[in-house]
């Protein structure tokens, strides 16, 4: 089953900080369309774990 919505969720999805240490990123950019259709295969593949 597919999620309903692709939101990404604050502190799940998406980080604002290193969630290991806390330190602020150090630089953002937007994921590539190959590597945002990596992320959601990898989803898709890993939903019956």
């Amino acid at each position: 089953m597919l999620p309903n919505s692709d939101v990404l969720v604050l502190h799940r999805d998406w980080f604002s900080v290193c969630p290991n240490c806390y330190t602020p990123s150090p630089q953002r950019r937007n994921a590539t369309h190959k590597e945002a259709l990596r992320a959601r295969l990898e989803q898709f593949l890993n939903m019956d774990e």
